[in-house]
């Protein structure tokens, strides 16, 4: 069975494809933490919790802020646009789940956030750069 040149490249760049043989879908790389951070599970802290932590620039509590703002869950109000600020910062520092979900609000745009296909399809080829699978095919 071949694969057409152009599946072939999307899954050489996602690094699906080794020596010409499928290989284990490639890991997504994040901006590394310093190791007392990341060993802290910021999802189910309330709000206030993670907030001062999320200032400062971590990304794993950027990124619970963002989710709890998706969700209105832990003491954070329903909104896409506060959680889109959370992932802008994230993503700025290059996390690339970060990238992704931020491309995703974009692509679709929402009552709260305007629709940017152009910044979304830019976020998802650096997501994909990063190793972000999902992103390699949007």
């Amino acid at each position: 069975m071949m694969i057409s040149r152009s599946i072939y490249r999307l899954s050489l760049a996602a690094g699906l494809v080794c020596g010409g043989f499928l290989a284990q879908p490639a890991v997504a790389q994040t901006q590394q933490q310093p190791a007392a951070e990341e060993a802290v599970d910021y999802s189910e802290m309330r709000y206030g919790e993670k907030l001062p932590t999320a200032d400062k620039g971590v990304v794993a509590a950027q990124m619970a802020l963002a989710r709890d703002h998706l969700e209105g869950k832990n003491g954070a109000r329903k909104s896409v646009r506060s959680a889109a600020r959370w992932l802008t910062k994230a993503a700025e520092q290059g996390d690339a789940e970060a990238q992704f979900m931020l491309a995703n609000l974009l692509m679709k745009g929402s009552r709260e956030l305007k629709a940017k296909p152009s910044s979304a399809l830019t976020l998802y080829a650096s997501a994909a750069d990063k190793g972000n699978v999902e992103a390699a095919y949007k």
